[in-house]
């Protein structure tokens, strides 16, 4: 992963999740997990979708579904899998 690409995800990281502790929790995790360029992009993917979701879908929604099948990878990246 490329220090562009690793910015860029921190701060979608935040975007995402605004609760302090998750965002901790998942940073920390991207700081002891190796991730490939092409991982990273599907990261990106998946957040940038979450994103535009969250902005476009209405709250009670969100609550009920999983939305964003894409974010299933992006925790598998992280190790939330093992």
């Amino acid at each position: 992963m490329t220090d562009k690409q690793r910015k860029y995800i921190e701060s979608l990281i935040k975007k995402v999740f605004r609760n302090a502790d998750s965002q901790g929790e998942i940073l920390s995790r991207l700081d002891r997990v190796k991730i490939s360029s092409h991982q990273a992009s599907v990261m990106i993917h998946a957040l940038k979708l979450e994103c535009n979701i969250g902005r476009s879908v209405p709250a009670y929604m969100l609550m009920a579904n999983n939305l964003n099948s894409k974010m299933d990878e992006f925790f598998s990246i992280l190790g939330y899998d093992e």
